[in-house]
Order: structure tokens, then C-alpha cells, then sequence
């Protein structure tokens, strides 16, 4: 064992007792055993002396150096205990020394020292690094030489075998270059690792990296310079070119350099260009490839137009600083257009680089001139391709005049008399030399223009509608040129208007009652005179007329009588305000009605005619109502009445002079069985003529029982009692007394549901004060009745 700290334990035996243990120990190789340690068991006293155990476990503690060690343990029992005073225990047994040619009980090497360090070296090959030691040994008493642990950075890489004295540490791949501390620690049988020597540091470098700097797509003209980017433990370096990217058919040239340019290109054909490389650890390194097409055509510019220019007789003009430029140009295939610049009076303005190369450009651009206005100014556009080559310059002359004409210096407006307008009157306005020159006047309502007038117009009435009322307008002339240049300062003023006065007569029913009709009006405004017109038959041609003593009232009224029953009559009113301009109302008309209609007819068709009274069984019943109006009247409303009070009003979809009608009504009145009810009907024209009331009387018996009689009581003295079934086809009915006599059997009927009893038996007497029962032959129906004589 790798330490010289041990412990010997071991378990003693024996049927006499165990009072002591003892360690022994000698030398591998000797026979001299010699006790290094011992102990002795405590026992019980006992009437016959003290008692052991017979089994007993001892430990011993022992501190070794390195050598190899054979151990033996030998017990003493009690028998052996020397001087003793129970001579009873001198028995025959073990004495606790080891005879002679005793074994061992077991054999034990200790070996606490590693072996011995190595001298190391380290040296890289391509991606790793090899190392290599002197042999190392584990002299005696050592255990023996086990193997090697490899650690790098003071990290355990690798554990070889005892043989070894080499190993390749593969560095992983995109480690920078770096320094690394290696070891190689020696280990034995027992892992006394040897920590000291066997230390050396080695210097990693990587893979050399060679790539390629990026090609533009196009390159201008028969040669290419091509570069990549190179590596201090490169020396020289081999570059290649593929015409079409043919890689089969690709040349190369060797260079120290890290660039080299390519002659005798083809135009228009793609070349592939890379490098290869050996490093100085023996790597072959290879860059990324890269291409580019050779493109010595030039582009061409097929149109050039000023898109928001527009043609007078001096040349092409413009009015903004911002020109919008049209462009369309073209390239040799394979080229394709990336840049568009701009030129004024030859001087580069602007360069646009296209988002996208394009063979074919058809584009609108936005440039800015800086040149004086209302003088020729020379633009041009050319293109340039992707390789660089440039067209030539198409151009355009144009004249720029971004300025309005001068504002008018007077402005006056007025409103016209005895009209509904406003007179406009200005000074000239003029435009600067050279310029595009004045090509009228706008004229602005409000802010919005009305009206575009010649170059040579310095007034205008403005026409406003006869229902403008009083305003006051903000007016302003506008001077324009010929290239649209608006001048939108000055030339202002405002403007009072007095709005035409109106009339506003009042609308009038279709129809009026009586011979007398009342025309209202509002004046809106200020009226100098008013005269009210009255037309009979509605012909167009006034037939009286009223002039009014004050036409400054806002509201007034005039009533017009002895007019005639059944004629339409039309009124409209005329007038003139301060300014003398006519002011009329619009016309209304309305039928005199003096007569009211008639009622011909107001019945109950579903009702029951029984002894001179019309019965209902049901609150819901349907009325027949017939009414005429005299022409050219009409019929407008229906009202039912109940006992003197509107119960139902309803107003006609389509009114007419004549009427027929069912009115599906409900009955309101309440009381005793059955109860009165007292309609009645009335219908009213369109003039407000009503007709007189047409009456109705009704006898409601709701849910009426199959048979009933009234009056209940009654009294034979005053009269009959009348029994009504509902069945009509009920032929007998027989009376009894409350004890069940017969009194009188009743045959003959009025009417198809009544009975009629006078009071009397069937031999004429009349019958005594009580209570007596209706029996149905046919259908059994019950009925009490009281007889009552006072």
C-alpha cells in the first residue's frame, strides 16, 4: 500500500478464556519474529478466580516505512498468566509466543514514494503537438512503474501505459495560436503520482487562413486584379483563374504577393478566381472562390424628358426648382445599370444609386436645379454600369420660372343695385422680363375661386343666388402666368351684402270650413311695399288683391270672406325690398267646405233582434258605418262614442267623399247583467265639418249560460219574464217548484231562443212568491228564477 499508516486487527479464540493479545512482525525474507505491540482483556473475579471471554477482538496500530513486512498474532490464555495464585488455572494451553516455522498471517508492502520525473520535450506537427520523455523508473522497495498521466494547461488529456514515451495531442480545430504548458507525471502500481519535472511549453500556431477579398459582379475592361488576404507562415502562394468557372480548364501563376491582376479577358465572360497555399507546418490551405464579369461595353441613355415641363412658344419651362427627370437607358448583356447622375450647365448635381442594377432603366427621378430663373439652363443625365463604364450625357434645355406675376396694387368691390351680385374692380397686374407671362385673373369667393378671367379683364360681377342671405365675402384676384405660377398674396378685400328679403306664407289645410279663409306670411328682411293676391279657381290670374299698409311687420295676417262653397282659392303675396328687387312668396290654396257630411247608415249586422232589442254575447263586435260628403269634400275621420264619451277615433288612410265601412269595436260599459250600451257615430270632412251623431242601442250578455231568463226576479203583476236559451232548436221547457212539482210546460216561442211565461200555472192560477227551476227538454239546461209579486 501506498501509506505507512496501517491498522492489524484480528479476532481471538479460545474455550479457556483470552486474557492477552500479542502483535508480531519481521522483515520479508527472515525468520525472526519480534513483538511490536500487545494488550491485555479485563476479566470478571469470580468465587474460583477470574473468568475470560473466550473470544476477544483486538486493533493495533502501526507506523511503517517503505518495505515489505510480514505480520502473525498470537493470544494468551489464562493458564499461562505468570506468578499466579490460582494454581487451578495452570492448564495446558498456548503460551502466546510464535514456535519456531510459524507462518505469517498475512504479508503487507508499503510503498509511499512515486517514481522518478522524466525529462520532456514538445515540438508541433500540422494540427497537433508531440511530445516525448526519457523512460522513468520506480526504484526498490517501489511497487513498480505503472504508467504515464499527460496534462496540458495543468488538464488531464491522456493516460498511457508504462512502455510509453510519446504522444501526439491533436489541438481541437479553431484554437488560436497560443502557448500550452504540458506534463508528463509518472505513476506506480499503488497511483504515487510523481508531481515534480517533466515540464515543457510549446508554442501552437493554426491552420494558415487564406481568403479571397470580395470582387465586384463586373469588372470594366480586359484585366482584373484579384487579392486575398495573406498569412505570415505562408511564403508563397498560387493563385488560379477559370474562365466560365470551367474549374477543369483553370490556370495558374505562383507569387509571393498577395495580389495579382489577370490580362486578355473576354468581355462580357465570367471569370472564378481562388488561391491555394502550403504553411510552413506542411498545411495545404485553400481560399474561397470568388467571380466577376469582365464588361468593357458602355451603357447608352435612349430618352431623356422633363416629366411636369410643359412647351410655350419661347421653349420647355418649368415652375419648380424640383424637376421630375424621365430616364430610360440601356446596357450590353451582361452589364446592367447602377448609378444615374445628373448635370446642370455641364456641373455634376446628384448621383442616384439604383437599389437594383438593371439591364433596361425606365425610371422617373427627382433633381433640384440651383440656376437663375427665366434663363436657359442646360440639365443632362448619363448612366453608369456596374463595372464602372459610363454613358454619354443626354441633356435637355430648359427655363425655369418658379415666380408668380406681381399682385394687384387696388382692389374695390360693391354690391350691385337693384341686383343680386357684387361688382369686382382691380388694377393690372404685370409679370417680370423673361418670364412666362400674365395669363389672367383667378377670382376667390371664400377661398374658393369662382371664375378664370383673360389677361386683360380688370373687373367682374359675382351673381349670388336670390337666397343668399346678409353676408359680408371675403374676395381676392389671384394674377396666373402662362406656366401656372399663381400669386397667392395681396389682391384682397372684403364685401357687405344685403340679402334679398323673403316671404314665407303659412300652409293652409286642403280644406276650409265656412266662407271665410285667413292667409298668414313671415317677412324675413326689410320690405318697401307688400300686396296679398287671392286667385278663385286657382287660374294664375288674381281675381282680388289686398295692398298692406305695413309691410315692415315680421308677421301679419289678412282674411279674405264671402267666398264661395266647394271653389279652390290661391294666395301668394309680392313685394319689393330697398334694393327694388321683387320678392314673392310661394302660393298656397285650400277648398272652401262649408257643408258637413251624413251618416246613412250605422248598424249592428251581428247582433241578435229579440223582443225589439238588438243583444251581444260578446264585448267585440262589428259595426257597419255608411257616410257621404257633399263634393268636392272628403271624409277624413271616424269617431264611435259610448255613452257620450270618444271611445274610438281613427283617421283615414285615403279620405273620400263616400263611405263604407266595419269598425271592429270593444265595449267599455260595466254593470249589471245585461248591460245597456248607448253607441254612437259621427264622421268629420276635411275642412273640420262633422256630421250629426247616428245612434245604436245594445244589450251585452257576456258569456251568457245555455239557458237564462230576465228580468230575475220578476213580476207577474207588471209584466212577463222572458227565458232564452241558446239553443234555438229547444222545443219544451218545464217549471218546478222548489219541492219538485211541475208547474207549467212551456211550448210556443216568439223567436227561435226565447220562451215567455206569464206567471201562471198550467191551470191559469197565478203562481205563489219563490223560488222556481227552468228545465230543457232537449237539453237539459237548468235555470233558477224568482217570482216576486208586490
Amino acid at each position: 500500500m501506498n501509506s505507512g499508516q496501517i491498522a492489524v486487527e484480528a479476532n481471538l479464540i479460545d474455550p479457556a478464556g483470552v486474557w492477552q493479545g500479542t502483535l508480531f512482525r519481521r522483515k520479508c525474507g527472515t525468520t525472526q519474529w519480534r513483538a511490536v505491540a500487545d494488550t491485555a482483556f479485563s476479566g470478571e473475579l469470580t468465587g474460583r478466580g477470574f473468568r475470560f471471554a473466550a473470544q476477544a477482538r483486538v486493533t493495533f496500530a502501526q507506523n511503517l516505512p517503505d518495505g515489505c513486512y510480514e505480520f502473525r498474532v498470537e493470544g494468551k490464555d489464562a493458564t499461562h498468566t505468570p506468578e499466579s495464585c490460582f494454581p487451578n488455572f495452570k492448564l495446558a494451553g498456548n503460551g502466546g509466543v510464535p514456535v519456531d516455522g510459524a507462518l505469517p498471517h498475512f504479508t503487507l508492502n508499503v510503498d509511499t514514494t512515486p517514481p522518478d520525473s522524466v525529462d520532456l520535450t514538445c515540438v508541433q506537427k500540422q494540427n497537433a503537438i508531440e511530445l516525448n520523455w526519457t523512460p522513468s523508473a520506480d526504484p526498490a522497495p517501489g511497487i513498480g512503474l505503472a504508467g504515464y498521466r499527460i496534462l496540458r494547461n495543468g488538464v488531464t488529456v491522456a493516460t498511457l501505459p508504462a512502455d510509453s514515451t510519446s504522444f501526439l495531442d491533436r489541438i481541437p480545430r479553431g484554437t488560436p495560436a497560443r502557448v500550452f504548458t504540458y506534463q508528463v507525471q509518472p505513476v506506480d502500481s499503488l497511483d504515487n503520482v510523481q508531481l515534480r519535472g517533466g515540464r515543457a511549453q510549446c508554442q501552437f500556431f493554426p491552420p494558415s487562413a487564406v481568403a479571397m477579398l470580395p470582387e465586384p459582379e463586373f469588372t470594366p475592361g480586359n484585366t482584373n486584379q484579384v487579392c486575398w488576404s495573406g498569412s505570415g507562415q505562408i511564403q508563397n502562394y498560387t493563385v488560379f483563374v477559370a474562365e466560365n468557372c470551367d474549374f477543369a480548364a483553370a490556370v495558374a501563376q505562383v507569387t509571393a504577393d498577395t495580389c495579382f491582376t489577370f490580362a486578355n479577358l473576354s468581355d462580357g465572360v465570367t471569370y472564378c478566381y481562388w488561391v491555394t497555399a502550403t504553411d510552413l507546418q506542411g498545411r495545404v490551405v485553400m481560399s474561397d472562390t470568388v467571380s466577376s464579369t469582365q464588361d468593357a461595353s458602355q451603357p447608352g441613355v435612349r430618352s431623356f424628358e422633363v416629366v411636369d415641363g410643359r412647351t410655350l412658344g419661347s421653349g420647355d419651362w418649368v415652375t419648380s426648382r424640383e424637376l421630375t427627370l424621365h430616364v430610360v437607358a440601356e446596357d450590353a448583356f451582361p452589364g446592367r445599370i447602377a448609378v444615374v447622375r445628373f448635370f446642370e450647365d455641364g456641373r455634376l448635381t446628384k448621383t442616384v444609386v439604383l437599389p437594383t442594377a438593371l439591364v433596361r432603366l425606365d425610371t422617373t427621378l427627382q433633381v433640384g436645379v440651383l440656376g437663375p430663373e427665366c434663363t436657359a439652363l442646360d440639365v443632362a443625365a448619363s448612366v453608369v454600369d456596374a463595372a464602372g463604364n459610363e454613358s454619354l450625357a443626354a441633356d435637355r434645355t430648359i427655363q425655369l420660372d418658379a415666380s408668380p406675376p406681381d399682385s394687384v396694387s387696388l382692389f374695390n368691390c360693391a354690391q350691385i343695385a337693384g341686383a343680386n351680385g357684387i361688382q369686382l374692380d382691380w388694377s393690372a397686374s404685370s409679370d417680370a422680363a423673361g418670364c412666362c407671362g400674365l395669363a389672367g385673373y383667378r377670382v376667390l369667393q371664400d377661398g374658393q375661386a369662382i371664375a378664370d378671367l383673360a389677361p386683360d379683364v380688370t373687373s367682374f360681377q359675382v351673381a349670388l343666388d336670390p337666397s343668399t342671405p346678409t353676408s359680408t365675402f371675403a374676395f381676392q384676384i389671384q394674377p396666373f402666368d402662362s406656366c401656372g405660377n399663381v400669386q397667392r398674396s395681396g389682391g384682397r378685400a372684403r364685401c357687405s351684402y344685403v340679402g334679398t328679403s323673403s316671404i314665407e306664407i303659412a300652409a293652409m289645410d286642403a280644406f276650409t270650413p265656412g266662407t271665410e279663409n285667413t292667409v298668414c306670411w313671415e317677412v324675413r328682411g326689410q320690405l318697401a311695399s307688400l300686396t296679398v293676391f287671392l286667385d278663385e279657381g286657382c287660374d294664375a290670374v288674381a281675381d282680388d288683391s289686398v295692398q298692406i299698409a305695413a309691410p315692415g311687420q315680421s308677421q301679419m295676417c289678412q282674411t279674405f270672406t264671402g267666398l264661395r262653397d266647394g271653389q279652390a282659392y290661391c294666395y301668394w303675396l309680392v313685394g319689393f325690398d330697398e334694393q327694388q328687387r321683387v320678392v314673392r312668396s310661394d302660393t298656397v290654396m285650400s277648398i272652401q267646405d262649408a257643408s258637413a257630411p251624413v251618416i246613412t247608415e250605422f248598424s249592428f249586422p251581428g247582433g241578435d233582434l229579440l223582443d225589439g232589442k238588438m243583444w251581444t254575447y260578446s264585448r267585440e263586435v262589428a259595426l257597419r258605418l255608411v257616410a257621404r260628403d257633399v263634393s268636392p269634400g272628403e271624409i277624413r275621420r271616424i269617431e264611435v262614442l259610448e255613452n257620450g264619451a270618444v271611445q274610438f277615433s281613427s283617421e283615414l288612410l285615403s279620405p273620400a267623399p263616400e263611405l263604407q265601412q266595419v269598425i271592429s269595436y270593444r265595449i267599455q260599459s260595466t254593470g249589471p247583467v245585461p248591460v245597456e250600451v248607448k253607441l254612437a257615430a259621427r264622421v268629420v270632412d276635411g275642412a273640420g265639418n262633422a256630421s250629426r251623431s247616428a245612434e245604436l242601442k245594445l244589450f251585452l250578455q257576456e258569456n251568457a249560460p245555455q239557458m237564462f231568463a230576465f228580468p230575475n226576479p220578476f213580476n207577474p203583476m207588471r209584466g212577463k219574464v222572458v227565458i232564452r236559451l241558446v239553443d234555438p232548436d229547444e222545443s219544451e221547457i218545464k217549471i218546478y217548484d222548489f219541492f219538485g212539482n211541475l208547474v207549467r210546460t212551456l211550448r210556443e216561442k216568439p223567436d227561435s231562443h226565447d220562451f215567455v211565461w206569464d206567471g201562471r200555472n198550467d191551470r191559469g192560477d197565478m203562481v205563489a212568491n219563490g223560488g222556481y227551476v227552468c228545465v230543457g227538454k232537449k237539453t237539459r239546461a237548468r235555470f233558477k228564477l224568482g217570482v216576486l209579486k208586490k
